[in-house]
């Protein structure tokens, strides 16, 4: 088990884990644009090396919200203010300041005589699209409180972030009362959720002529059966229930997650090969981070380290 503590200590595996996890973001941000751009999609090779790389790589993203969760939950009693001032600050103000930046930029480039391509060059979602009229920069910055833009589209995880931090103190004492079956539950309703984007895409869509709408959704009602149990509070709670281990042997625990990973690095390629042949544009499902197969695998990350454990750690 691992308790939390306001000591200097460290965890250095999860510090490893960090560290891994942001190579694997890079490398997921490499490979997005063989997946988005209509010409590297037309090349089948490029695709296909795409969902290779993007199976080993994807489960990036939750593993950071895990260890969230496994850090910070359940929240110190503090003032509700102390803890937002804390969590949130920190990465509001880097977050303003490097989302004007992204913005300006094209208008910058404009100032210094360089080809609007060269957005183009930089930003490979606003290809065909580049603009460096001063008016569209300064859209961009007002739009900033309400969504990022496609120069900056890695910001869409700071709102995710700041979303999460608002939400934990209230998840928190919920948790605090919460016993492991309970949890447990809640975990199990959550993992339901994660198979709703095949639902859309394969029973809305083609069976039903439903536009993607399940579970009582339509274009009045957006909060649909799931809602309350659904998105990356699942994986704040995931980290938070690894803190406490299992009673598997290592052994075990890493045979386990070893051969779920060999499975679902076949499913991913597998599947996104038949959907290419079928339309051309390979399968969108994959690039979804709440999904079924990415959230088993973060769990066996972190489950099969923190067994690997064999003292008492600390953290903040």
């Amino acid at each position: 088990m691992i308790q939390n503590s306001i000591s200097d200590n460290r965890i250095v595996w999860l510090d490893v884990i960090r560290c891994v996890a942001m190579i694997m973001v890079i490398g997921v941000h490499c490979i997005d644009p063989f997946y988005i751009s209509p010409t590297m999609r037309a090349i089948p090779e490029y695709t296909h090396w795409a969902a290779i790389y993007g199976s080993l790589l994807r489960p990036s993203v939750p593993l950071f919200v895990m260890m969230t969760g496994l850090l910070l939950l359940p929240v110190k009693k503090q003032p509700l203010g102390k803890f937002y001032k804390k969590r949130i600050y920190r990465v509001l103000f880097p977050f303003l300041i490097w989302s004007v930046l992204y913005s300006m930029f094209p208008w910058v480039t404009g100032v210094l005589g360089l080809p609007k391509e060269i957005i183009g060059d930089f930003f490979c979602y606003t290809q065909g699209q580049e603009s460096q009229s001063l008016i569209d920069s300064l859209k961009d910055v007002a739009m900033i409180p309400f969504n990022f833009s496609h120069k900056e589209n890695h910001m869409w995880y700071i709102y995710l972030l700041i979303g999460l931090y608002l939400y934990m103190p209230f998840f928190s004492a919920w948790i605090e009362n919460a016993d492991r079956k309970t949890k447990r539950a809640f975990l199990l309703i959550w993992i339901i959720s994660l198979f709703i984007p095949y639902l859309k895409e394969y029973v809305a869509n083609c069976l039903f002529e439903r536009s993607g709408y399940v579970f009582g959704t339509d274009t009045w009602n957006e909060f649909g059966l799931f809602y309350y149990f659904a998105g990356f509070n699942g994986y704040l709670l995931l980290g938070h229930y690894v803190k406490k281990g299992n009673d598997w042997s290592l052994m075990k625990t890493l045979h386990t997650h070893v051969c779920r990973r060999i499975l679902y690095h076949l499913y991913r390629v597998q599947h996104h090969s038949v959907k290419s042949q079928c339309d051309g544009n390979g399968d969108r499902t994959l690039l979804y981070l709440l999904q079924p197969q990415c959230a088993t695998n973060d769990f066996g990350y972190l489950l099969t380290i923190t067994k690997g454990c064999h003292h008492q750690l600390y953290c903040h």
